[in-house]
């Protein structure tokens, strides 16, 4: 993107090939939890339920059986 202010000045920012969140460019932990706390709130899903599942998905590989997953 490229901005031209009203004084001349300009202001050019770098291209992004890939969006955040991309394979290429992943979310850090603590962005992919904002996120996942954004919609669990939205779907009005209890503060401390969103935690625990969103801490669980993330050791889901580790998991021997869905039933590790907590239910609503």
């Amino acid at each position: 993107m490229r901005i031209t202010l009203d004084d001349g000045t300009i202001h050019i920012t770098p291209s992004i090939k890939r969006a955040s969140g991309h394979a290429d460019v992943p979310l850090s932990r603590e962005e992919l939890w904002a996120k996942f706390d954004d919609c669990a709130q939205f779907g009005k899903v209890k503060p401390e339920l969103a935690r625990a599942l969103f801490d669980r998905m993330q050791a889901i590989d580790a998991m021997k059986s869905v039933a590790d997953i907590p239910t609503f």
